[in-house]
């Protein structure tokens, strides 16, 4: 009868003596295990960035989008295409008397493609057609160089930016870029300010920002009269859901709609884009886990042919050890 200590040298010399073998057998374990706790971490990791950058943003901001909230594929189409929140609707947004809980709005729009300075074109930088001082209130961040510009030169439409570090780098070097002039889509606008150095903020990376007047963009680059997303303060948190209800009013009444469920605009909540990303974080995070799964499971079956490939190898010797009296 043997002893667990003579059983253990036993397959503890087997090891030694298929080492390649017990190589794959380990490895198959290891790599297995390893990719379900790599995928579940990172999808976990990725999941708490995203909710963490929308934290950033502060609670008191409303986030207005064109479109319904999608609900299928040919919805998230449509909002993408729709085109229902315009300057009539921001005006009308604007009037405290409308919003009382409203403390400022900020409509924005996206320029595709790059800045130019003399030659030098930089198309990694995102411009956007917004009002500068936002980058200050929501985001924290104030020019290190110059200044923002301000609601007056929105206003009159006129042609002043504000870059982003790398952006500053890019085109103009180791020499000043105050008051130099960049050209967005062939119109040239005057840098007024520079932002320090900060990397990825919220949804966006601050060093490759251009934000110009949404008035300016609007008429000179892109001649629409409508905004991709409109972003709305609310005097603190608390009112939140009287300013969202204010909103839904005063555009219901402005696109003549009298059902809700026909709503041609979008509001979202701090909660709700958490919310939202969250589940879709959840589904990712399931699918991953079950790709590492199937991994595991393929490591599991490899191990099972490699025993079954040693006990078929070793069947005279159990037999021999069995005849002689061996249970284990």
């Amino acid at each position: 009868m043997f002893s667990f200590s003579n059983t253990l040298k036993t397959a503890l010399m087997g090891m030694k003596m298929n080492k390649a073998r017990t190589t794959l057998t380990i490895l198959g374990i290891v790599i297995g295990v390893a990719a379900v706790i790599l995928v579940v971490s990172i999808s976990q990791g990725a999941q708490n960035l995203i909710l963490n950058q929308i934290k950033s943003m502060g609670g008191d901001i409303v986030v207005i989008r064109p479109g319904r909230q999608p609900k299928g594929l040919t919805d998230v189409g449509k909002s993408i295409l729709s085109h229902s929140l315009k300057d009539q609707d921001v005006k009308a947004l604007m009037d405290k008397n409308n919003v009382p809980d409203l403390k400022d709005i900020a409509p924005a729009v996206i320029v595709s493609g790059g800045v130019s300075f003399r030659g030098q074109t930089y198309n990694q930088a995102m411009t956007f057609g917004w009002i500068a001082d936002w980058v200050g209130e929501v985001f924290h961040i104030y020019p290190n160089q110059g200044r923002f510009f301000n609601r007056e030169e929105i206003k009159r439409k006129m042609a002043v930016a504000v870059i982003g570090d790398k952006v500053k780098k890019e085109l103009f070097g180791g020499e000043s870029a105050l008051g130099k002039k960049i050209k967005i889509k062939d119109k040239k606008f005057k840098v007024v300010g520079i932002l320090p150095p900060k990397g990825q903020v919220s949804m966006f990376n601050v060093d490759d920002l251009v934000v110009i007047p949404y008035t300016t963009a609007q008429k000179y680059l892109l001649g629409i009269n409508y905004f991709q997303e409109i972003l709305a303060r609310a005097k603190n948190e608390k009112v939140i859901p009287q300013l969202v209800e204010e909103i839904e009013y005063v555009l219901r009444q402005k696109h003549h709609i009298v059902d809700p469920s026909k709503d041609d605009f979008d509001i979202m909540t701090q909660s709700d884009m958490a919310r939202r990303i969250g589940s879709v974080t959840d589904v990712l995070a399931v699918l991953l886990g079950a790709v590492a799964a199937i991994s595991l499971i393929v490591g599991g079956v490899g191990i099972m042919n490699i025993m079954l490939v040693s006990v078929s190898e070793r069947t005279k010797e159990i037999g021999l050890r069995k005849a002689v009296g061996a249970t284990t």
